[in-house]
């Protein structure tokens, strides 16, 4: 019981730790200034003016730097050290996800892979072509509609 309690008092402080959010605007990743680390942006904030921030992994271990006018969620730790921890996403049309599908998207294009909460995958890209992976194969989904099923091709073959 001791070590549940334990890993209460860890999630409480690490939810505790942030002191305060606000949204700014990128300025520049470590492309555009070399003078950055590479997961660190420039961003123009309404209270801080321009500041440095880390950006931090999201669960699940996604790892996204967001670009040049990106408008993004900045939480500051309690001694006022910030970091970067969401990005507006620009697409408006955001399908709706039920619990335990996940969907990563492109924040310069309309491409993205989707995950169904039975562990089937689904990536498309911007001109509509998409791959599919399923328990029963693998399919490919070209521009002009015709399907290719992988797994019964490399079987017959």
């Amino acid at each position: 019981m001791s070590n549940f309690l334990n890993k209460v008092e860890k999630s409480t402080d690490r939810a505790t730790r942030h002191s305060r959010l606000e949204q700014g605007v990128v300025l520049s990743t470590a492309k555009e200034d070399s003078n950055l680390s590479d997961h660190t942006v420039k961003v123009n904030t309404p209270s801080s003016g321009q500041i440095e921030a880390e950006v931090l992994v999201t669960a699940g271990g996604d790892f996204y730097l967001p670009p040049v006018d990106s408008i993004v969620t900045i939480a500051y730790y309690a001694d006022e050290t910030p970091a970067i921890v969401g990005c507006e996403y620009k697409d408006l049309d955001i399908q709706r996800l039920d619990g335990g599908e996940r969907r990563i998207g492109h924040n310069n294009s309309n491409s993205h892979i989707f995950f169904n909460k039975n562990g089937d995958i689904k990536i498309e890209n911007d001109d509509g072509q998409v791959v599919q992976i399923t328990s029963s194969g693998i399919s490919i989904t070209l521009t002009d509609g015709t399907t290719a099923d992988l797994l019964k091709q490399y079987l017959d073959s």
